[in-house]
């Protein structure tokens, strides 16, 4: 019941913990009992109106109490640094119940901590509630440090089933009702006398109120008011808690306690007397006419403090009520602390003293016209007001940022403060909801018309809203923003303003990411890379940086795109989508991550190290609230086992089930799983023990086996119930079987009567559940056996009267070389009639079937491919190419979507096909039209191409390819598929350096020198050899074609082949050729010597011991030979050192070493006139380039690039000026001077500025991120001409860019620094 003194119990026992006091007289503390933490909900705070922010909230009060949780929570913090964002249980675990784990193991006394939760009625979300206290019921895992909770709360149903759904001794209740007076005959004295008392006597003394200033009766009189509600105490007292200017005023508070307003009835009726006399009291003896200004006053400010969305305090009020003077917001605000708390620091926040006055406020029942709060009116104003604060006051580059690649986390607080006014964030973050509570009113139909007020604001700052939630860390406040005013508008009414709003949706979705990350890439790489005719591109076009002179081609129109997951850290193995379509389950390694589908947000993460690793299994319940997985657990040498684990996504609860499942260590898939759509709580395994198989039924939420088969494998299983193996089986049927990587998928009917199993990989078993026998044996039509590559996929229908089933195979006769097949089978309910739907070369990687037509399935390819099929008239609908694997399909519940899960390490995206639209679905023209990436590319920027070109070739799926782009339109002009043209195909292939010729060998070791520019053929010849490098001369006159036992020189001008054996030595380096043709290559024996050998002459240049050092074949042979400009030194890197030995002699001139740094690789090594650099690994993610001074000795620079396992700088060089330092990613910010620190940014050279890269997703100008690349044009290789920088991107795009790069945020910045 409201008023009865709940939050007051709390706060005491809050303040009594606190200060170590007892609760009453009579009881203590027991030792080592602390306040924990409190967290009083609040309804219309948004911060304390959902569980969101409690577990936050507890942790950090909980440090504040015990200092020695501080490094076990920042260590949850550091492993998962988003834990901010996550589920409460996900905080639960990682930021409560770790860390005070920990703490348990380090003391010797025990610690009980209490938290105290007030009003969770309060909070706004039922199911939230619910999963609290259901999350709370996990507490008694703790035992050394006991965390005890103290909830208060209205009798709400939702809460007491929550309760009542506790394991049973582990929470105690306790009902408050209305206090009983204290009858005439009893000498007890209740407990709203004893406050009444107790506040009189404080007012009194704190006053100075005369000793009878109550007369006789009137606490009598006061606590009979009250009707036993501890509110109306509350507030009576606060209504006379004041500085009066004299008596007269003193007792006309009291006359109006007093007064003859009757409040009989219901408790609600009592409260809200006291409530109209507060406010009738600031309008006692005015006129009329004032009494009126005065009620419009309180209307205004009282609506403005309850309906706001987060307790503002007084000059963020201030904002909202502009045509109110400072002077009469003060003046009402000082008249209304027995309601109102009104702090005197005024940056603190104004709130209610009881949520039961907003309430009153806002029933035009409970009070008068006078004072009734209209919603939408002050809803309306808000949202007018937030509009017109944001025009005001958001501009681009808010904090003053200047770099465009400045992340968000690394801006300081202080700057968040003093550039972004909690007026404006508020303003920011709420503006939306403020609209959608005018739904379907007239206000919010004028607000939404074309060029109407939501219209213009979103053209003048969509993307200054955006850059502003991004500093505020709540970007995701924005896509679900768009999304629910795409629902809004009409798009017949208001076709601008909808066409605006499903671009800008499209513009977030796309680009969330990245803004979130780095606020002002709205303005560079969201705009860069949006569609040519996106309204947000064409109206934001000003506010793009005008030191890019020359953006890339991108297309036209938005793609399918929805959703895109970025930040994986790792490759996964699996991606699945939930049956709901609010979640997305990758896995990788020992964690799954689960993501949000509409803001792409990570969830959950779970980190399951149970002795192993993850399986590529993963099952959601229907409904989704539940998953359950496989986990492999690794035993050295030995067979492995397999577990399920089952998880509820809101409690946090994890069940294992052992299912004493065992495996060859080759096994690859492990059980498989299915949840039942009619009962959430029974789980299937289909597993297997050698060669037995068996099917289990579990109840998923106890781990309890419900039931346990044994299924036979053999070629006939009988129906009514298992069958019996008739006869051993042959050689043949038991190599089948045991190539077979599964017992088989199974799944579900929609009702959870019927589960459907594949077994022996030619049978497909019916199963009835209740029953528990086979009702049906299918035997599969198919020849060969599995292929243990792919996975095969089982699912039904959304009717339950069709079941499909695809499995790829291989032939039986191993020597046939045709490619393996697909099956793919439909079986129709309750007739058991199955169906040879299609055969196809295609492996399926996903696959779904339409709830409206049982004949339409669509499945998903290896080949990156999406088919729609009809399985009664065996046609193909719809074949849609993707650039991505294809990990999941889920047809909308209507049918007329298709959600396709895309993947492409290490993102994934979910896209949302139109089926209606599915058949004009194309490819970005600017695309190489085969799904499969261009891997290894070379720009050739020597060969004089006719007209103005850009020539790039590389590696494909079909082979060597040739392009020939316009450099001026960054059209694809040409492309030509060299094997096609040569009729065989590649194994390696290199281009020489002035990118005339390649020199390739074919896979039947045919070796071929061809004209790139004529498209000719100059040789072609038969060689035993098994190549292993091919090396062109710096001149391109001579190509060498090496193998491990003899190395081909050929003379690419006369055709003439020199053969020369190599050294019968156990390793050796990739050969080099110098500047006067001769070829060389460094050789290591099995005794641990490293030589320097010219091949032609077999002399021995140098000798390296490497014997006693744990460098040797690694980091020599990986190690590149460099020649020196003028071709009379030569260096290499061996055993911790970097040699350079003269070329004629071989005689040591001079050895660098690395000041013992670990290097884990050497990759390349330039030499300039003056200098040395060497790019080298420490680690697997981390490249590093050092510059070591001939003449001194001395190491001048040293530059780490971080994140490059993909982007590794292979190979550097030094410019023709001598004065840059390249490599194939672009240019590095090599410093001009060695006195120059580049740890300082102030000292950083200005010709840094000229420096482009590209380093991981990033565009960089010298130190400085400032262009992000999105996955889909994720950079495979680099040219860089004087301004314009060119790259190529994977599936065959080329992106032409070009920069006044003296006119870059860096530039200016330094130049305004000097001046």
């Amino acid at each position: 019941m409201a008023g009865t003194g709940k939050s007051s119990i709390a706060l005491t026992v809050a303040a009594s913990l606190n200060d170590g006091k007892p609760f009453a007289n009579k009881s203590q503390l027991a030792h080592g009992t602390f306040l924990g933490a409190s967290f009083f909900f609040k309804r219309g705070d948004a911060l304390r109106n959902r569980t969101g922010n409690i577990f936050t909230t507890i942790a950090r009060s909980l440090v504040e109490t015990v200092p020695e949780l501080e490094r076990h929570i920042v260590s949850a913090i550091r492993g998962n640094m988003n834990i901010g964002t996550k589920a409460p249980q996900q905080q639960f675990d990682h930021l409560i119940v770790g860390p005070l784990l920990a703490l348990g193991e380090e003391l010797f006394t025990p610690m009980r901590l209490i938290v105290v939760i007030d009003a969770l009625d309060e909070c706004e979300s039922q199911p939230e509630a619910e999963e609290l206290i259901a999350i709370l019921g996990r507490l008694n895992s703790l035992h050394h440090v006991q965390l005890r909770v103290l909830i208060t709360s209205r009798q709400e149903n939702h809460i007491l089933r929550a309760v009542e759904g506790l394991p049973s001794g582990i929470c105690y209740l306790m009902a408050l009702e209305k206090i009983p007076q204290k009858r005439e005959a009893d000498e007890h004295i209740d407990d709203i006398t004893s406050y009444l008392q107790h506040e009189m006597l404080r007012i009194s003394r704190q006053r100075s109120f005369p000793s009878d200033w109550l007369k006789e009766g009137m606490l009598d009189r006061l606590v009979k008011k009250t009707d036993g509600l501890f509110i109306y105490a509350a507030t009576a007292c606060r209504f006379l808690d004041t500085d009066f200017f004299d008596d007269e005023s003193r007792d006309g508070r009291l006359d109006a306690i007093f007064g003859d307003e009757t409040e009989a009835g219901a408790p609600q009726h009592t409260v809200d007397g006291i409530y109209r006399k507060v406010l009738m009291f600031l309008v006692a003896g005015r006129l009329e006419k004032e009494k009126q200004r005065i009620f419009t006053l309180l209307r205004e400010i009282l609506g403005c403090i309850v309906m706001l969305y987060e307790p503002t305090s007084l000059p963020t009020l201030r904002q909202y009520l502009p045509h109110i003077t400072s002077r009469q917001l003060d003046t009402v605000l000082s008249q209304l602390h027995s309601v109102l708390n009104v702090p005197k620091d005024k940056d603190a926040p104004i709130g209610l003293v009881h949520l039961s006055f907003a309430d009153f406020l806002l029933s035009q029942e409970r009070c008068s016209d006078k004072f009734w709060v209209d919603k939408s009116l002050v809803h309306c104003h808000l949202l007018n007001r937030c509009i017109t604060i944001m025009d005001q006051e958001l501009h681009q580059d808010m904090c003053d940022l200047e770099q465009p690649g400045f992340l968000a986390h690394d801006v300081p607080e202080s700057k968040i403060e003093e550039f972004l006014p909690r007026h404006l964030q508020y303003s920011c973050r709420y503006w939306k909801d403020h609209l959608i509570q005018l739904s379907g009113s007239q206000s919010q139909n004028d607000l939404l018309q074309d060029d109407g007020k939501v219209h213009r604001f979103l053209l003048r700052n969509l993307l200054f809203w955006l850059e502003t939630l991004s500093l505020m860390k709540e970007i995701g406040t924005a896509v679900l923003s768009i999304l629910d005013i795409v629902n809004l508008v009409d798009v017949k009414k208001t076709p601008d303003l909808f066409a605006l709003v499903e671009d800008a949706e499209r513009f977030i979705v796309s680009s969330r990411w990245i803004i979130g990350h780095a606020p002002l890439q709205a303005y560079c790489s969201a705009l860069i890379f949006s569609p040519m005719k996106s309204i947000v591109r064409e109206q934001f076009l000003t506010s793009a940086p005008s030191w890019i002179t020359r953006w890339p081609t991108v297309k036209d129109q938005w793609g399918t795109e929805r959703v895109s997951i970025h930040g994986l850290s790792n490759p996964y193995t699996l991606v699945s989508f939930c049956p709901t379509g609010n979640l997305i389950a990758t896995t990788s390694g020992d964690r799954i991550s689960l993501w949000d589908a509409v803001t792409g947000t990570e969830r959950f993460r779970f980190d399951d190290a149970w002795n192993g690793r993850i399986f590529p299994n993963l099952v959601f319940s229907p409904d989704g609230n539940m998953i359950a997985y496989v986990v492999k657990i690794k035993l050295g040498l030995v067979p492995c086992d397999y577990g399920i684990r089952v998880r509820e996504l809101a409690t946090g609860k994890v069940v294992d089930l052992d299912t004493g499942n065992w495996a060859p260590i080759d096994t690859e898939l492990g059980p498989f799983i299915a949840i039942s759509p009619g009962n959430t709580n029974l789980l299937a395994s289909y597993t297997f023990h050698g060669l037995d198989f068996y099917l289990q039924l579990w109840n998923a939420r106890t781990g309890h086996v419900i039931q346990k088969t044994k299924l036979d494998v053999g070629p006939s299983v009988g129906e009514g119930g298992p069958a019996i193996r008739e006869s051993e089986p042959s050689f043949l049927s038991w190599l089948i079987q045991e190539r077979m990587p599964f017992p088989g998928p199974l799944s579900f009917s929609p009702d959870g009567k019927t589960l459907a199993i594949m077994c022996n990989f030619k049978s497909l078993l019916i199963w009835d559940v209740e029953k528990g026998f086979v009702q049906k044996n299918i035997i599969l039509s198919h020849e060969g056996y599995p292929e243990s590559s792919w996975r095969p996929a089982l699912t039904f229908s959304a009717s339950g009267k069709t079941l499909a089933l695809a499995i790829a195979t291989n032939h039986v006769n191993f020597t046939n070389q045709q490619p393996p097949m697909t099956h793919l089978y439909t079986v129709s309910l309750p007739s058991l009639e199955d169906h040879s739907a299609l055969e196809t070369i295609d492996k399926l990687s996903a696959l779904a079937l339409s709830p409206l037509d049982d004949n339409m399935i669509a499945y998903g390819t290896t080949r990156n491919t999406v088919v729609v099929y009809n399985t009664a008239t065996k046609q193909v609908v719809s074949e849609t190419q993707t650039h991505e694997a294809v990990s999941g399909l889920v047809f909308s519940q209507d049918a007329s979507r298709l959600w396709v899960v895309l993947q492409n390490n290490p993102s994934v995206k979910l896209e949302v096909w139109e089926m209606v639209s599915i058949r004009k679905r194309q490819v970005n023209p600017h695309f190489f039209p085969h799904p499969d990436p261009i891997t290894r590319t070379k720009f050739l920027a020597q060969v004089d191409w006719p007209g103005s070109s850009t020539v790039r070739i590389g590696d494909s799926p079909l082979g060597a390819i040739i392009q020939r782009w316009d450099t001026q339109s960054g059209v694809l002009t040409t492309q030509e598929v060299l094997e096609e043209q040569l009729k065989f195909r590649f194994r390696k292939w290199e281009i020489s350096p002035n990118g005339a010729i390649i020199c390739a060998v074919n896979r039947d070791k045919t070796i071929c020198l061809f004209n790139i520019q004529t498209m000719t053929t100059i040789l072609r010849y038969d060689d035993s050899i098994y190549t292993e490098e091919i090396v062109f001369s710096p001149d391109s006159k001579l190509v060498a074609i090496a193998s491990s036992s003899k190395v081909h020189v050929l003379d690419t001008t006369t055709l003439r082949k020199a053969e020369f054996e190599n050294w019968p030595w156990m390793y050796y380096n990739r050969p080099k050729f110098s500047l006067s043709g001769g070829l060389f290559r460094l050789l290591e024996n099995d005794s641990g010597k490293v030589s320097l050998v010219e091949i032609q002459t077999s002399n021995i240049i140098a000798t390296v011991d490497t014997t006693g050092t744990n460098h040797g074949v690694s980091s020599s042979l990986n190690s590149r030979l460099c020649f020196h400009p003028k071709g009379h030194m030569v260096s290499a890197y061996i055993c911790g050192a970097l040699f350079v030995w003269e070329t004629s002699t071989g005689k040591e001139r001079f050895r660098f070493n690395n000041h013992g740094k670990k290097i884990r690789n050497c990759y390349g090594i330039a030499m300039s006139q003056d200098r040395i650099a060497m790019t080298w690994a420490p680690d697997y993610r981390t490249s590093c380039v050092t510059v070591w001074d001939y003449t001194t000795g001395e190491e001048i620079w040293c530059f780490f690039l971080e994140d490059t396992a993909y982007f590794r700088p292979d190979r550097i060089f030094w410019s023709e000026d001598n004065e840059h330092l390249e490599c194939e990613w672009g240019r590095l910010p090599y410093p001009f001077t060695a006195s120059t620190n580049v740890n300082a940014p102030n000292t950083r050279p200005n010709d840094a500025k000229y420096c482009l890269r590209v380093e991981g997703e990033w565009i960089i100008q010298g130190y400085e991120r400032i262009i992000w690349l999105p996955q889909a044009y994720m950079v495979t290789s680099v040219a860089l001409k004087d301004r314009t920088l060119t790259l190529g991107h994977e599936f065959g795009e080329v992106s032409f860019w070009e920069f006044d790069l003296a006119a870059s945020p860096r530039f200016k910045r330094r130049k305004r620094a000097h001046t």
